[in-house]
């Protein structure tokens, strides 16, 4: 399971629609006199009076901040392998040693380690008011939205292969086929 970058603007909004549902699960701050008297800038929109953006950012930052570690994580193993000689497929194995002493969620574990600093986060946030769920409600009820969004890419391979498995490999027939299936499943699975 991983996270793509190209995945976080859709999973941002799908998550800030589950928890702000009504004020079900958290409160969403509203907006100060002073912060409301702002100037508009020209050719946004106007401010929302709730701290929603806030909100958005918060949640941006923590998926963000999750890739951004994975990518300096995998850079890592693959200086050590690289710097130790050792063959390639390696990396995965160094990486998750290095994940596992930082307490970072690799694989299976990452929806969860991502939903733990989601509520770390709405905890101490300046833009939510009042958290009404207890943590292991929210991640029940987050838990399938990361999950599913980490899984699309596998789901999109599975889908390739299974589509194409019984197509033969020779000609230009066959790549045109390939990137035929391969543009309607991106779009499909709304990858880039």
């Amino acid at each position: 399971m991983r996270l793509h970058r190209n995945q976080i603007p859709r999973l941002i909004d799908n998550i800030t629609e589950i928890l702000t549902e009504g004020n079900q699960f958290l409160e969403v701050a509203v907006r100060t006199e002073d912060e409301l008297a702002e100037p508009q800038r020209p050719g946004y929109p106007p401010l929302p009076p709730t701290k929603i953006d806030g909100l958005r950012k918060d949640i941006s930052a923590v998926l963000y901040n999750y890739l951004k570690t994975d990518q300096r994580l995998h850079q890592a193993a693959r200086d050590r392998v690289d710097r130790e000689g050792e063959d390639h497929s390696e990396v995965y194995s160094h990486k998750r040693t290095l994940a596992k002493r930082e307490g970072f969620g690799l694989g299976e574990e990452a929806p969860v380690y991502i939903i733990d600093q989601l509520i770390e986060t709405l905890m101490h946030s300046n833009n939510v008011v009042d958290l009404y769920a207890q943590d292991v409600e929210l991640r029940t009820i987050l838990l399938p939205v990361l999950t599913e969004a980490m899984q699309m890419r596998r789901n999109l391979q599975q889908e390739m292969s299974a589509r194409l498995r019984k197509i033969e490999k020779a000609g230009q027939s066959w790549e045109d086929l390939f990137f035929s299936v391969n543009q309607r499943l991106r779009e499909r699975y709304q990858i880039d």
